[in-house]
This record gives C-alpha cells, structure tokens and sequence, in this order.
C-alpha cells in the first residue's frame, strides 16, 4: 500500500506477526544498526539546539547516507562534522583561527595544551579519523556498517562532550 499506510495500519505483535524464535544479537552488526537512529533523533531534537547548523546539516546527511548503505560518504560526513567542531574547540582554546592541518595533527595541539580531555574523548576523535583514513587514503578497503557507525560514534561522543566542556568553561 506504499505511502498510504499508517502507523494505525500496521498489526498489533501478537495479533498478526508470529515469533517462530527469538534470541539475542550480539553480532556487531546488528548491534550498528541501532546507534544510527539514535542519533538520528538526538539530532534532530537536541543537537540542532546545541550546534551550528552546518554541522548540524552535515550529521543530518551522514544519517541519509546510513540508510542508503553509503558508508564511505558517511565516513567522509561525519569527519568533516568532526573536523568543523574540533576547529572551533581549538579557535576557542587558542584564540586564533584553526591553521589548515589535519584531524590527528589539530587534536595533538589541543591535548598539548589542554590536559584534562578524558581519554575516552581522545579515542573517540582518533576512532573517528581513523575511520576517515580508511575511506578517504584506503580506498580499496571494503566498508561497512561497522566502520560507519564507529565514525558516527566518535563524532557524536565528541560533540556531546565539547558542550558539556563549554558549558563548564563558562559556569
């Protein structure tokens, strides 16, 4: 029925849909699929309020990417979404504009000068461009969900923290 149906359309569990087995998931894979989503509704009922629109506009594209199974352009997405806030993190740190380097090289002066970044924060940033590498400097790599969401991640984790780093700086 396409676009015509509805959510009141749709059977009731139990009422239609019959279980034949059930079992937990453990795989990876399954498991990625979920943290899309999530983040597809923190973006657009939190994030939007807390961040640039550019950025905002560039997380938003990197979920249209998941759901066409584009991993290489979301990698490539939320690297740059990355890159964007990290760049303004070191502006605000330094006080000038953020020199033209790279992921790695931008973190490793913001962490020289910055000591207290939590360990999990500088994982995050180096999960993500870790991943951006493979897309962008390893082409021929095969790419999936996994390496997806792990960028996706690691630029969620960051973002979520630089707000709440802000908000304390300014407390």
């Amino acid at each position: 029925v396409g676009s015509e149906m509805c959510i009141r359309d749709r059977p009731k569990i139990g009422e239609k849909v019959i279980f034949t087995k059930e079992k937990k998931k453990h795989a990876m894979e399954y498991v990625s699929l979920v943290y899309p989503s999530v983040a597809a509704l923190w973006i657009d009922n939190i994030a939007r309020l807390m961040i640039r629109g550019d950025v905002v506009n560039l997380l938003e594209a990197t979920i249209d990417y998941f759901y066409t199974r584009d991993w290489r352009t979301a990698i490539i997405l939320c690297s740059i979404s990355l890159e964007k806030v990290l760049a303004e993190f070191y502006e605000e740190i330094f006080k000038k504009p953020c020199p033209p380097r790279s992921i790695g090289d931008i973190k490793h002066e913001i962490t020289e000068k910055v000591k207290n970044i939590p360990k999990e924060i500088k994982e995050a940033i180096e999960m993500t461009n870790s991943m951006r590498i493979a897309a962008v400097h390893r082409s021929h790599l095969p790419l999936g969900v996994k390496e997806a969401t792990n960028a996706l991640q690691g630029t969620v984790k960051f973002i979520l923290w630089f707000q709440e780093y802000g908000a304390l700086e300014q407390s």
